[in-house]
């Protein structure tokens, strides 16, 4: 991980990852200050589960904060963060057959807010995310 000076653009920290994880689902830093992430983790077997992590930018150590339950897999960089709700928005499917959804996460205690379904007529129509996943 690497933490920058966005003024000035020197490197103020470079510590290393100690676990494997993709963050898939982006890191985000909260409206306290704190960073959290989301990724992938083998949870009963072969069958995986995403899940928040809590960051410390100075060491990179993660600490689990919970599994996201449901959410099995996320489209790599289609994610967003909420700062005045503290919610992360990802777009990801579950072992379901309903489609892609849009989860909305709890950045604080990985509780999952809501999964709405996108209304998406075919599995490579959900794929079209290559812009990303944005608030306004």
């Amino acid at each position: 991980m690497f933490t920058v000076d966005a003024t000035s653009g020197a490197l103020v920290a470079q510590p290393a990852f100690t676990e494997d994880l993709n963050w898939s689902g982006g890191i985000h830093m909260r409206a306290d200050g704190s960073l959290v992430g989301v990724s992938w983790v083998a949870s009963g077997g072969d069958d995986g589960v995403e899940a928040l992590f809590a960051m410390d930018p100075a060491t990179a150590e993660t600490t689990l904060v919970a599994e996201i339950p449901g959410l099995r897999w996320v489209l790599a960089s289609v994610n967003a963060y909420n700062p005045a709700a503290d919610h992360i928005h990802i777009v990801g499917a579950s072992d379901d057959a309903a489609g892609f959804r849009i989860y909305t996460i709890d950045a604080g205690s990985g509780e999952l807010v809501s999964d709405p379904v996108l209304d998406t007529p075919s599995a490579e129509h959900a794929y079209n995310w290559s812009g990303g996943l944005h608030l306004r």
